[in-house]
């Protein structure tokens, strides 16, 4: 792909079910209706499905998560597409992370990420093992970031990916609906990265109503009680289209050259005081 002065984005917000096979088939059928236009899509996290990280199941996942970015390597390869391929369960050392693979127009995936912070309240950190190295791309000269779900609760990280001349954020996500209360977090958290790193946020979350625990010996199917609202931020943090509760498709047109008209009219960098910042902290 040569430097290009916009990117069309395109979010899959899947209604999640049980079986692997089944999200494989639900995500082919939305490549299909997917508008032509899109030069790269976003898929949610933990999207394969149903998953079981004990030892007797450990080969069967791998198997399933394989096989779901496999998939996702093809629709790229075929349809000269990039894409940011949701997470999935990845093995690592005795245990997984959960990593965001990044595929390339050839259908090569030429990155990944693994998510730094894990949701310890419902147990995600007795399941997965945490990541230690942020993660920047580059597609056709646009410099772009990954956080997953949970990672937006600690703004500091994606200030960091803007400070590091990150250009658009990338956000799978499966986030609990928790009532009024997540939904409030969802929205706020999405447009003060945006507006806070002067970058696009691109969000793609689950649809759908199951309900996930997560345990030390997990084998689990569906969503967090997700509620979708998967979303496309300006770097003005104004909301440029987003979906509703149910599985959709978002496809939105960045204007690259926004991010640097914001940064000139409103330039946060001039006014830093990073002396001043560790101070509270001792």
């Amino acid at each position: 792909m040569e430097r290009v002065k916009s990117l069309t984005v395109s979010a899959l917000q899947m209604d999640i079910a049980p079986d692997v096979s089944e999200n494989i088939r639900t995500f082919r059928s939305m490549i299909e209706k997917m508008d032509r236009s899109t030069d790269i899509f976003l898929l949610p996290e933990l999207w394969t499905g149903r998953t079981g990280c004990t030892g007797r199941t450990k080969t069967r996942v791998e198997g399933e998560s394989a096989a779901a970015l496999e998939s996702v390597r093809e629709v790229c390869r075929d349809r000269g597409l990039h894409a940011v391929a949701g997470t999935m369960p990845w093995p690592s050392g005795d245990g997984f992370v959960n990593r965001a693979w990044i595929v390339d127009d050839a259908g090569t995936p030429f990155a990944f990420y693994d998510k730094a912070h894990l949701f310890s309240n419902g147990g995600e950190d007795k399941v997965f093992a945490a990541g230690d190295k942020p993660l920047m791309f580059n597609l056709a000269g646009i410099d772009c970031a990954v956080l997953i779900g949970y990672d937006m609760m600690f703004p500091e990280y994606a200030r960091c990916a803007g400070l590091a001349g990150g250009q658009v954020i990338f956000i799978p996500a499966r986030w609990e609906q928790g009532g009024q209360n997540g939904q409030k977090l969802w929205k706020a958290l999405l447009r003060s990265a945006a507006a806070s790193c002067q970058v696009y946020v691109v969000a793609c979350s689950a649809a759908g109503s199951g309900e996930l625990t997560l345990e030390a010996s997990f084998e689990y199917f569906g969503n967090f009680g997700n509620f979708g609202k998967s979303a496309v931020v300006s770097p003005w943090g104004d909301v440029a289209g987003s979906l509703g509760e149910k599985a959709g498709i978002l496809t939105s047109r960045l204007d690259i050259a926004e991010i640097a008209k914001c940064r000139k009219d409103l330039p946060l960098d001039r006014d830093r005081r990073p002396e001043l910042y560790g101070m509270l902290l001792g």
